[in-house]
Parts: structure tokens; sequence; C-alpha cells
């Protein structure tokens, strides 16, 4: 079986409106921010929308136009901030 690498923007850009329609997307996350949890381009990882996150979950989010996952480490009200498993400080609102 021939693998397919696509850029991330356009790779997530059409995972996100699949997602908008209510399906499930499998796909294989790049880096290391999630480790050891997420191995990048070895784990697979479903993904599907969701209204509602809470502390703990790991979420799929485009910030400032690029796209991350990582755990949702704190939520005040509509502001969410997040933080990957393998970082020890980096944060994202």
């Amino acid at each position: 079986m021939e693998k397919i690498v696509f850029p991330n923007n356009v790779l997530l850009d059409e995972a996100s409106e699949l997602m908008a329609e209510g399906k499930t997307v499998n796909f294989t996350p790049k880096g290391n921010s999630m480790l050891p949890f997420i191995r990048g381009s070895l784990d697979s990882t479903l993904v599907s929308h969701t209204d509602n996150v809470e502390v703990g979950d790991i979420v799929l989010a485009k910030i400032s136009g690029k796209y991350i996952m990582h755990r949702v480490f704190e939520v005040e009200g509509d502001k969410v901030t997040l933080m990957g498993d393998g970082n020890l400080g980096a944060k994202e609102h």
C-alpha cells in the first residue's frame, strides 16, 4: 500500500469540514508534543466534533491558522487553555 502524506493545512481543513458534518476522522498526527500518549507519525487518532470540552480532553484546535492537537489544561467560561502532554510549560489559548 502506498502512503500519501498531505500538508497539515490541506488535510486538517478537510477533516474539520467532515467533523462539522458529524463524521469521525482518523489520521496520524505529527510531532512529539503529546508524548508519551500520542507518538507522532506512529499512532492513529479518531477525532470528532463536540461543543463541550472538559479539562483532560484531547482536542484538535486551529490557533492563528495552525492546527494543534493538545490536551485541555483549563476551562474558564469560553476561554480554553491547551497544553501538550510532552510540553513542560508552553500553553495555547
